[in-house]
């Protein structure tokens, strides 16, 4: 009767040995792929991080301190490094109605030296009142922004940041002709009759 171990005419040491050579070669291919697969995830974690820890410069309109009638324009870094050599490009070239009676050139810089984190430029843009829906102007502006990484040597963008003034003009905003302060001394003086009443 022919054993188990004898097939193939290899002996119970010979099936020992393949088994023992099988199990290493598996041993070892599942170390390099742990390896390869560790590898890609630090490289995925290191890009994840280094792009959480990017500038990202922002272009935008937005309602000026002294009221919701006048729009301010702002370049902004909003990420969580400096940014460097910051160069901005506006397609039409900005204009303003607010400052002359004709449109005129809004000055912008085309490049900002360093921004840092959450570091703005802002300046007074236009007025909501003078500039109305009719005019023949364009409304859309579209500002490419490219700049450098905090260590300066990664170029970041173009970024492309679209600011429309017909969205800007059509949006709806609850006012109150009332002065607060006034609005605030009737209520008490209502307040102090009633409690007197009581």
């Amino acid at each position: 009767m022919i054993q188990p171990a004898d097939v193939f005419g290899v002996g119970a040491q010979g099936w020992t040995a393949i088994s023992t050579s099988v199990g290493a070669g598996v041993a070892l291919a599942a170390g390099i792929a742990a390896a390869t697969i560790g590898r890609r995830q630090l490289a995925e974690t290191r890009q994840v991080r280094k792009a959480e820890y990017q500038p990202y410069v922002v272009v935008y309109a937005e309602d000026s301190p002294s009221g919701k009638q006048s729009i301010d324009l702002v370049i902004k870094n909003t990420g969580r490094t400096a940014a460097r050599d910051v160069r901005i490009e506006f397609s039409p070239a900005v204009d303003s109605v607010a400052l002359s009676p004709e449109y005129s050139p809004l000055p912008v810089p085309t490049c900002i030296p360093v921004l840092v984190p959450n570091q703005e430029w802002r300046t007074f843009w236009d007025s909501g009142i003078k500039r109305t829906s009719e005019d023949q102007r364009s409304a859309r502006y579209t500002a490419t922004v490219q700049f450098l990484d905090s260590e300066g040597e990664n170029e970041l963008g173009p970024y492309e940041f679209v600011i429309d003034w017909t969205l800007i003009m059509n949006r709806g905003s609850a006012t109150s002709s009332d002065d607060p302060v006034k609005s605030l001394q009737r209520i008490a003086k209502a307040l102090e009759q009633s409690s007197r009443r009581s």
